[in-house]
């Protein structure tokens, strides 16, 4: 905890980014723990990180989006893309085609 506490600053209501050089893989690196509970604690402790614009935040990480979610959305287009098959099928057979 020490370490993120050093080199995490503020950048909003409870958004963070690390100091240069340093994200939640050298964290983790430092303390000899995995990646993924560094990055649980310090959005737990802390909150999230800022990112930009273009989904990247200050360091340069990619921001992520937890696999549930991913899934969820894969189903949702999947759907939409069936709703529009039949309706591009419906059209086709109303033009005869």
């Amino acid at each position: 905890m020490a370490l993120l506490e050093q080199h995490l600053e503020p950048v909003g209501d409870k958004t963070f980014r690390f100091k240069p050089g340093w994200d939640d893989a050298r964290i983790a690196k430092e303390v000899g723990a995995e990646t993924h509970v560094t990055r649980h604690l310090r959005a737990s402790m802390f909150g999230a990180l800022a990112f930009s614009k273009n989904g990247r935040n200050k360091t340069g990480a990619v921001r992520t989006i937890p696999y549930a979610t991913l899934v969820m959305k894969v189903v949702d287009l999947t759907e939409r893309v069936a709703a529009l098959t039949d309706d591009l099928d419906r059209i086709k057979k109303a033009l005869g085609e």
